[in-house]
């Protein structure tokens, strides 16, 4: 009868453990209002940073070992777990491309697919972040040890092309350990970089020429130091978390504390600028995403989240101040954010934001569909609002490529 019951008990242990190993790596989704998501961690699992691929699509990874595609787009949504140990995720220009960096390796993906389709291993352990070049959408950049490295990866529709080429391999000596890395969106190789050596934080711009960087170090305008940035969409600004929780935006090289922010002396964990190249989003430590106007220092709004799961107590630099934390849609109507331990997809709470150079564009269209709407309902003794105001939007992104246009009188 003992033989019997010990044999039971191996076989329930055996039965159980793989169950269990199933459910950690796993996550459940829920939709909330206004095709809006909660995606939720497993247990004893983190979430550590997620990126948009398409408006529907987006990438996701854990402090453990899991990450995953999930898209939107069709009436049940599609969970594509990785094989991966993620640390850092990048996706390329035109988001045909994802690449996630692993302590011993470095995978590429292709997002039409799901599947990877090149690998790079590393003898040494490689905690370091990664970025694709904006101009061409095969060049990745990664730091090992003491250099920075450009690589040229293979045509995934080449079957024929089966290497990677490299063409930069910089000596940039180990004054600075990134823990933040990303590429100029417009300049191929020039690169903002955010690290910590001899418990000094720095913040530099590489630019490169014929393997040579020229280096400019942003800290020395700055009173404390820098722990993450992010570049807006043309390059024309940055904006920095430095560890005495301020925000700087950097412009020509030059830091400025941002004062309208953080009046109330949370810190923040996350910074993202909306693709629209003006707005910026702060994620606070408390579970609010605030939006400010950079040039204008306006507070547009603040969405607050009901989690008791705060980022507070997170002791990891790496995860504590990251630009990975949020994630904005191609259109700027979503914002995808990684709490503790869960994912929010939420809508961005305004309407109307400008892209600089489609605001002339788009006031000059709508004054002429307006003056052709008046015209248009006095011929025909019609109201003043013959076109609907959503159809005048439609028009106005269709043709003058301006998302969610709304002008005042």
């Amino acid at each position: 009868m003992k033989k019997h019951l010990i044999s039971a008990i191996f076989a329930l242990l055996f039965i159980t453990i793989p169950l269990h190993l199933v459910c950690m790596n796993s996550m459940t989704v829920q939709a909330i209002d206004n095709n809006q998501y909660i995606i939720q961690t497993a247990p004893g699992d983190k979430a550590l940073c997620g990126a948009f691929i398409s408006n529907t699509k987006f990438i996701v990874a854990n402090t453990k070992d899991y990450a995953a595609f999930i898209d939107f787009s069709a009436q049940t949504t599609k969970i594509t777990p990785l094989p991966v140990y993620p640390r850092y995720i990048a996706v390329n220009a035109d988001k045909s491309l994802c690449a996630v960096s692993e302590p011993y390796e470095l995978t590429i993906y292709d997002t039409k697919t799901d599947t990877s389709y090149y690998n790079i291993k590393f003898e040494a352990p490689h905690d370091r972040p990664i970025a694709f070049c904006p101009k061409n959408p095969l060049h990745l950049f990664y730091r090992q040890s003491c250099s920075l490295k450009g690589i040229t990866l293979p045509d995934s529709s080449n079957k024929s092309e089966c290497y990677a080429t490299e063409y930069l391999n910089s000596y940039v000596g180990n004054k600075s350990i990134a823990r933040h890395f990303i590429s100029h969106p417009i300049q191929e190789n020039t690169f903002l970089e955010c690290g910590k050596v001899d418990h000094t934080s720095n913040a530099e711009c590489y630019s490169y020429e014929h393997q040579l960087p020229n280096i400019i170090t942003i800290t020395k305008h700055m009173k404390a130091s820098a722990v993450s940035a992010e570049y807006n969409s043309d390059g024309s600004l940055i904006a920095m978390m430095s560890d005495d929780h301020r925000i700087y935006l950097v412009k020509d090289n030059k830091a400025e504390p941002f004062d309208r922010a953080n009046i109330y002396y949370i810190p923040y964990r996350g910074i993202k600028f909306h693709p629209n190249n003006i707005v910026l989003a702060l994620l606070t430590a408390d579970n609010a995403i605030e939006y400010w106007n950079c040039l204008t220092k306006e507070h547009l709004g603040t969405t607050n989240i009901d989690n008791d799961n705060t980022l507070y107590w997170i002791n990891n630099i790496n995860e504590a101040y990251s630009t990975q934390r949020m994630s904005i849609s191609p259109n700027g109507t979503k914002i995808l954010v990684a709490l503790e331990k869960e994912y929010r997809v939420l809508n961005i709470p305004f309407k109307v934001i400008f892209q600089g150079y489609t605001k002339k564009q788009a006031i000059t269209a709508l004054l002429s569909l307006k003056k052709y709407a008046q015209q248009y309902a006095q011929e025909n003794n019609l109201p003043d609002n013959a076109i609907p105001q959503d159809i005048i939007n439609l028009i106005l992104q269709i043709y003058w490529n301006c998302d969610y246009v709304e002008i005042g009188e």
